[in-house]
């Protein structure tokens, strides 16, 4: 009678087993769990010496290393000389490291610049159609301002509304974070939102969205009507951009384009506070706002003029 075959996994945790005892590394057990995770990782003992050391370009790589730590093996060696070599090895390593991290980075950043044109295009084309479906009329004059923390967005919205009465949509980020404050106390919100970065920034768009929608049917019909957003949930895209974070999921084509259509202009307040009353702030707030420096520059001679450029036509909205 026949031997039972021996099951393939077993002839390959044998051979990882075989691995690991030649490579004798300090963690035998986590090598092997790696070895048998990834077969890419286990050596290739039919490859022969020269072959190895060519693929990595050891002679150039090592030549290269025994350079850069001032040895000359024609010589007499210097003082330690073998931690001199070692610290050249172990930097040229680092930076093989890091380069790639630096490529990957790159690559993700691309990524996410070319999604992000893709929807900024296609949420302007159906935006225009909506807007051209929309009858005369039937919704008010929407202004956004926007820009870093601490440029005075919020005082000049308010400025305008104690002048004019127009009515005001509050930043997103803010009722959201006021909510988790009121949950889970100010070091109980920051340390939610430093763990769930993207359930956040989904719960802030979806502040935004419900305010923005509920802001414009509740004052739509009005002759002259004026709406102003203390920022936007199209500002998303413009933290993709800086951070490299994915689309939020959220925000659809259709939520853009529904977004862009209610929208007639937008204002881009510039820096106007110091590094020390952003982080008073914040700590008073809450708040985990990073530092930014806007190009555009908005003064306060807008509260004088706002009124003339409404009636400017609707700008493309760009990230």
């Amino acid at each position: 009678m026949a031997a039972p075959r021996t099951p393939a996994w077993t002839d390959t945790l044998t051979s990882c087993i075989n691995d690991v005892v030649i490579m004798r590394p300090e963690n035998p057990l986590e090598t092997l769990g790696q070895l048998l995770a990834d077969s890419n990782a286990r050596p290739n003992w039919k490859e022969s010496a020269a072959m190895y050391a060519k693929r990595h370009d050891i002679h150039n790589r090592l030549a290269l290393a025994l350079d850069q730590a001032g040895i000359n093996p024609r010589e007499a060696p210097p003082r330690g000389v073998l931690d001199l070599l070692s610290a050249a090895l172990l930097g040229e390593t680092a930076a093989a490291a890091g380069g790639k991290k630096a490529a990957a980075k790159a690559a993700e950043a691309a990524k996410v610049k070319e999604a992000v044109g893709a929807l900024v295009a296609a949420a302007n084309t159906r935006g225009a159609e909506l807007r051209a479906t929309a009858g005369a009329g039937s919704r008010p004059t929407v202004v956004v301002l926007t820009g870093g923390p601490g440029v005075g967005k919020t005082t000049l919205i308010n400025h305008l509304h104690q002048m004019h009465g127009w009515p005001i949509v509050p930043e997103a980020a803010i009722q959201a974070i006021e909510m988790l404050n009121n949950q889970l106390g100010k070091d109980g919100q920051k340390a939610w939102r430093s763990e769930q970065v993207g359930a956040f920034g989904d719960m802030v768009g979806r502040v935004a969205m419900q305010q923005e929608e509920k802001a414009v049917a509740e004052n739509a019909g009005g002759a002259g009507g004026v709406v102003l957003f203390d920022r936007t949930v199209l500002d998303n895209l413009g933290y993709s951009l800086q951070k490299g974070y994915p689309l939020p999921k959220y925000l659809t084509t259709e939520v853009a384009a529904n977004a862009v259509s209610r929208i007639d202009h937008v204002l881009i307040l510039d820096w106007v506070a110091s590094d020390e009353e952003i982080e008073a702030r914040n700590k008073a707030t809450g708040r985990m706002t990073p530092t930014l420096t806007l190009t555009l520059t908005l003064t306060l001679t807008l509260t004088l003029t706002l009124t003339l450029t409404l009636t400017q036509p609707q700008p493309q909205f760009k990230p």
